[in-house]
């Protein structure tokens, strides 16, 4: 009996042990399977976080490029020093064209063609680039009546021999007029809200102008570019600097009084062109021509520009020079110069005018070029 209960109590132990072992080793297993879930999810975790930061790390690049970008196109750029006819940052090239011209045409552009809009505003500014291979007028007219003066089939530029002007019909709006143009660089302002067109008269190239207007041949080329600006340029330090279009004569039917003129001559007002009323002992002057044909150049008073313009030079065979009527030699004065670079200087008080005369080159066939650069030096 006790050996019976003894054993009883032996097995009971023995299965008590193996049911603990049991539990021990499912709950250890457990607890494995646990940690190695744990270790799954901590494991995962990262890759999707890489993931996550993959993704990320692929945009964030395109937004910094186009910040920086951003950034670098918005920095405030230092102001350059301005010269005339330089662009600022405000300019706007807003028209670029070659165009084909003919000496007995005009062409016209309308200023809505590159606004957009049906009148232009007062106050805005513009810079007008010409370079052409014959001399035109460069014109832009204000209000749809002036339109006529040049767009009329019986309107032709007249030759003024006193103003020494083109001039088109009495009460023109012009806000720009430059006569004979090659090379030149204008800028200026609305002057108020209204209609505008911009000329390029060719009619005044006289490049043997019936023949051209019966063939309908010898084209030219004009370069042309405008500018919206933002401020009119500072003042250039030459008081000329252009390429002027020279004429041996002007057709009798371009004069004004109906008669053949004394020629052509490129006449220079000190006070009205170039803004010195009067002229003082020792002041001096720098004078730069380039002309294709021979041409006079003279510093002269009003009293010897009235004899010189009424009058046209002939040979003196005893100084070997050009001379104009009653022996007039002004004290600043060259003969026959194709290229000069000089500086002089005015002896008497006085106001002055400079007279490019290129009634000299004998009968020549078209117009040619003279590049004029003059400027102040005191």
């Amino acid at each position: 009996m006790n050996q019976k209960s003894q054993l009883f109590l032996v097995i009971i132990v023995l299965f008590f042990g193996v049911f603990v072992c049991g539990c021990t080793s499912n709950v250890a297993s457990a607890d494995s399977d646990s940690i190695q879930i744990s270790d799954e999810k901590s494991n995962s975790a990262p890759i999707q976080s890489e993931n996550q930061g993959n993704s990320l790390d692929e945009t964030k690049p395109q937004t910094t490029i186009d910040s920086s970008s951003q950034i670098e196109e918005n920095k405030v750029i230092s102001q350059p020093e301005v010269t005339a006819g330089s662009n600022l940052q405000g300019d706007e090239l807003i028209y670029k064209k070659n165009i084909v011209m003919y000496p007995f045409d005009f062409t016209s552009l309308d200023f809505k063609e590159f606004t957009g809009i049906e009148r232009s505003n007062c106050g805005e500014m513009y810079r007008i680039e010409i370079e052409s291979e014959k001399p035109v007028n460069l014109v832009v007219l204000k209000s749809l009546g002036s339109f006529l003066a040049i767009e009329d089939v019986r309107s032709w530029p007249k030759w003024s021999s006193d103003d020494r002007k083109w001039k088109y019909f009495p009460g023109t709006q012009t806000v720009v007029k430059e006569d004979s143009v090659i090379k030149k660089t204008v800028e200026f302002t609305i002057p108020e809200v209204s209609s505008y067109k911009l000329y390029l008269d060719g009619r005044v190239a006289l490049s043997d102008l019936l023949q051209d207007y019966l063939r309908g041949d010898n084209p030219f080329r004009v370069n042309l570019k405008i500018w919206k600006i933002s401020a009119l340029s500072p003042d250039d330090e030459f008081l000329i600097n252009e390429s002027v279009g020279m004429y041996d004569g002007i057709p009798w039917f371009m004069s004004e009084t109906g008669s053949l003129p004394n020629g052509w001559l490129r006449i220079y007002s000190f006070e009205e062109d170039l803004g010195i009323p009067v002229s003082q002992p020792g002041d001096k002057y720098s004078i730069k021509i380039s002309s294709e044909e021979p041409v006079n150049y003279i510093v002269c008073n009003t009293e010897q520009l009235d004899t010189i313009t009424k009058n046209i030079p002939t040979w003196d065979n005893v100084r070997n020079r050009w001379h104009y009527k009653d022996g007039l030699y002004p004290a600043i004065y060259e003969s026959e110069v194709y290229d000069i670079d000089k500086v002089f200087e005015v002896e008497d008080l006085g106001k002055y005018y400079l007279v490019i005369d290129g009634r000299i080159s004998g009968l020549v066939e078209e117009a040619w070029c003279a590049d004029i650069k003059f400027k102040e030096l005191n």
